[in-house]
């Protein structure tokens, strides 16, 4: 069972508690803030760490749902500019952050130790958000986007009928380890020896150091929220992280393609999203992932305003068609 929670603002004393009272950081431009209406959840499931979600909805009735599900080391925070805007048009914009990322509950400290027994947890988390919270009407399109790690958990949720979307877009999805941390032979002796909360060789705690890229772009704006607020920061993962990661890209990859999207309630069609760096399909990143999926389509986005234009094409293509009116004979 899902236990739901609306909250206005919150902040736990414990370190792993889930978090709900950021701060503006400053100098922060206002097209970054909070939109307006923007409110809190939590969803736990079981004795799992709550999962922490926020909401905007539009001003008229709503056109369409979307569901935003952030990679490793982001949160809804980052997300306020594309949420601001999607909500002016007419859509109900929901953001999960993962389990044990963003401002979610911890299974362990420090806090910006990435950590997950397993990924079930998240799969479940996602369902009871869709089924409990969301409740995505027929009528209206629903269309979850789904981040970098984030793209492989819906990659496999899709592969296994579990994501009952219109459409899935997969923003930049990657198998790769954050900050590309190499498998180590040893996870599953770790494992059995309790030591899956150490974090992974050649990973190193949350930087302060400014990160490379253009002042005000995505990596800019995820930094400043995690200098301004603590809890949000994350370093890299953990043994059980990376193994239940490993695992999970393992399960993508074997697994045969479902059915593409049909009037028998077949898998949504997958939009992937990835950047000209990725040098195309065969050189690029995403290449296992489409290959594990049937009505999977590509696309290059050469920036973060592309990617979101795109992803704007993607929902209203799904929306009803006003009906021609008939002129008088």
């Amino acid at each position: 069972m899902g236990l739901v929670l609306l909250l206005s603002a919150c902040g736990g004393q414990d370190a792993r508690a889930p978090f709900t009272d950021s701060r503006i950081p400053p100098g922060l431009a206002q097209k970054g803030w909070p939109p307006a209406g923007w409110a809190w959840g939590l969803i736990q499931v079981g004795d799992n760490p709550p999962q922490r979600y926020g909401v905007l909805g539009p001003t008229i009735a709503p056109r369409a749902q979307v569901l935003i599900l952030p990679g490793y080391g982001d949160f809804a925070e980052s997300w306020y500019l594309a949420v601001a805007d999607f909500a002016a048009r007419g859509y109900t914009v929901w953001v999960l952050d993962g389990g044990g990322q963003g401002g979610s509950g911890r299974w362990t400290s420090p806090r910006d130790l990435g950590h997950v027994p397993a990924f079930a947890s998240d799969d479940v988390a996602v369902s009871h958000m869709i089924g409990q919270v969301i409740r995505p009407q027929g009528s209206q399109p629903f269309v979850v986007i789904a981040e970098g790690t984030a793209g492989v958990l819906a990659t496999r949720s899709v592969q296994g009928r579990r994501l009952p979307a219109s459409e899935v877009i997969l923003a930049a999805p990657t198998l790769r380890t954050p900050g590309d941390v190499a498998a180590v032979s040893s996870l599953s002796a770790a494992q059995r020896l309790g030591l899956g909360t150490l974090r992974a060789p050649g990973a190193h705690g949350w930087d302060r150091a400014e990160p490379a890229g253009p002042q005000g772009g995505p990596d800019a704006v995820r930094h400043a929220w995690q200098v301004a607020n603590p809890d949000l920061r994350m370093g890299g993962p953990s043994l059980s992280w990376l193994a239940a990661f490993d695992a999970l890209g393992r399960e993508v990859e074997i697994a045969r393609p479902a059915a593409t999207h049909d009037n028998l309630g077949g898998p949504p069609p997958v939009l992937i999203l990835g950047d000209p760096a990725w040098n195309g399909r065969e050189g690029g990143r995403w290449a296992p992932i489409c290959r594990a999926l049937s009505g999977c389509t590509e696309a290059i986005a050469m920036s973060p305003e592309e990617a979101h234009a795109r992803e704007v094409a993607v929902i209203e293509a799904l929306l009803p068609r006003p009906k021609p009116v008939k002129s008088a004979p």
